[in-house]
């Protein structure tokens, strides 16, 4: 079985789950329990399973069907809401939609920074301490003179990394953001991964993010 590993550059807003391609975090799935998840998907690209970030399994009482998902027998970063039964231990899935994962990348030499601001509005390292997760707020909109295809490109950049004298490693990134011309009429939830596995227990993680406010930089020490 497959990671499957979104990386830059990459299209933003994708579609989620035939249950709810819409799900914006209210209205009737805000009352449900929700979960950063690894998401089973079986051949036929349903999903079966899950595993949260406090590492508890959570079994499907019907396979729900994700669109999204571009291959079967198939490991996904997604967020879950869901039902708990009373039998069982399996949980009735409400609303799956992916979450993008972002490993930080090297930016060529010959393509410039871009930083477009967004909303900055949380970030947090999973129970597990597999994964930084970042919630962020991208301003979208629609404009008929732009091509139909005009996707944001959102990415983790690379702006230094070196080692410090107890031993672990400072880690300094920055949010690439491409607007793409897309207009800024609203507000979207836009949730994002990035994997710690090589990562040691003392190393600093800096992020910088542009936003509407200016620049923000948030440090923490895993």
């Amino acid at each position: 079985m497959t990671y499957k590993h979104l990386l830059l550059p990459l299209m933003l807003l994708l579609s989620g789950c035939k249950t709810d391609d819409d799900y914006t975090g209210t209205g009737k799935f805000s009352m449900l329990t929700g979960d950063f998840v690894e998401l089973r998907v079986d051949s036929h690209r349903y999903g079966v399973s899950a595993v949260t970030d406090d590492a508890k399994t959570l079994l499907f009482d019907h396979p729900v069907e994700c669109s999204w998902a571009e291959r079967g027998d198939t490991l996904y970063r997604a967020l879950l809401y869901y039902d708990l039964t009373d039998t069982d231990g399996r949980v009735i899935p409400q609303s799956v939609s992916p979450v993008t994962v972002l490993t930080p990348q090297v930016l060529p030499f010959d393509r410039p920074l871009k930083a477009d601001p967004v909303e900055f509005r949380s970030w947090w390292v999973s129970a597990d301490r597999r994964y930084l997760n970042v919630f962020l707020g991208i301003k979208s909109g629609t404009d008929p003179a732009l091509p139909e295809d005009t996707r944001q490109v959102i990415g983790l950049i690379y702006t230094d990394r070196h080692p410090v004298i107890d031993g672990s490693e400072s880690l300094r990134l920055t949010l690439y953001h491409d607007q793409k011309g897309v207009p800024t009429y609203y507000t979207r939830p836009f949730y994002f991964s990035v994997p710690l596995k090589s990562r040691a227990e003392g190393d600093t993680i800096e992020l910088s993010v542009e936003t509407f406010s200016g620049k923000q930089v948030r440090r923490l020490v895993l």
